[in-house]
């Protein structure tokens, strides 16, 4: 009876089908007038989590990728003889978003590798957050079997890094611990999401038993951001957890005029613009492994474990490290 009804329910709002939902983009926002739960009408339908290819053969020109596409695999020409990489967006975003963007081109400037962005927009739409966090779970285990696809396909697992930002950060951690085929070897989450998060279960959310090595970047941990550590290594950026340097209104909107979105996330966006700046400069933060950071400015720590913030942390460092980071990123 229960099943009927909520079958019904489904049927009722076009959430059980793959018909589109009108949506618009407002200052790179995407909203819809209404958003799928997939954990209330599963499952995810193929036109509503998209993969797309870039290399540095073409950095600008994404070739698309499906499950079980023939066609589009060999057509992309993808070669595993490169390190794979995915990136998952977070809320009210799409995998043309400047997080998504920004750090496919900094991979790809510095690393010969297939870089995949992951495009949710349709389940990570707004307005409606309870419905996108909700989703998290379904769109996670639709990548885990687009991963397990690849990796029929020749792609071995070993290759593999999954990197995410909000609600991507959380998605990651839902693809490695459903990915079939393999052991992911590394996640790199930037301040994985918070509200609704917090308090939930591993099994819910991303956690260190999600990958052989999880990484993860905090900037906006009492607001946007998970506020616990959930890694293997856990970096905490300066001692501002609620605005960063560059957050003001007024910094802001020097940057990015009238960007509504940038004022209300910049502080929880500074996490990936971190790993993005780290990419290019990777000694350019120095973290040291401390119980806080107000040990970690007095000097307490300056014996312990040091740490880059960013990718290339070594498999042997563990705990949590704290990091100055200052206005530079926005270079």
């Amino acid at each position: 009876m229960a099943t009927t009804l909520l079958s019904s329910i489904c049927l009722l709002v076009g959430a059980n089908n793959s018909a589109p939902v009108p949506g618009i983009t407002i200052q790179a926002s995407y909203f819809q007038l209404y958003t799928k739960d997939r954990s209330l009408c599963p499952p995810v339908r193929d036109n509503e989590v998209l993969f797309y290819l870039y290399t540095q053969a073409n950095a600008d020109n994404p070739k698309q990728l499906k499950i079980n596409d023939e066609g589009l695999f060999r057509s992309s020409k993808i070669d595993f003889n490169k390190p794979t990489k995915f990136f998952v967006h977070g809320f009210l975003e799409s995998y043309k978003s400047d997080d998504a963007q920004q750090t496919k081109k900094a991979y790809l400037d510095k690393e010969d590798c297939n870089m995949i962005l992951v495009d949710a927009k349709v389940l990570y739409a707004g307005i409606n957050y309870l419905a996108a966090a909700n989703n998290v779970q379904a769109v996670g285990k639709y990548v885990a079997t687009f991963v397990d696809y690849l990796v029929s396909k020749g792609m071995p697992i070993s290759s593999l890094e999954l990197i995410g930002m909000s609600l991507g950060g959380q998605t990651v951690g839902i693809i490695g611990a459903h990915v079939k085929s393999g052991r992911v070897p590394k996640i790199l989450a930037y301040d994985p999401a918070g509200p609704l998060f917090n308090g939930y279960p591993e099994d819910k959310r991303l956690d260190k038993s999600d990958a052989d090595f999880v990484i993860v970047i905090h900037t906006n941990w009492l607001q946007n951001g998970y506020f616990l550590p959930c890694g293997h290594v856990d970096f905490w950026i300066n001692n501002t957890p609620l605005s960063q340097p560059g957050c003001s209104i007024s910094q802001v909107t020097r940057r990015k005029p009238g960007n509504i979105p940038e004022i209300v996330f910049c502080s929880h966006f500074f996490s990936w613009r971190t790993g993005k700046f780290a990419l290019y400069h990777p000694t350019a933060f120095p973290a040291r492994k401390c119980d806080s950071y107000k040990s970690y400015k007095k000097g307490a720590c300056n014996g312990n474990d040091l740490q880059y913030v960013g990718d290339k942390v070594k498999a042997t460092a563990s705990g949590n490290y704290y990091a100055t980071v200052g206005k530079e990123i926005y270079s």
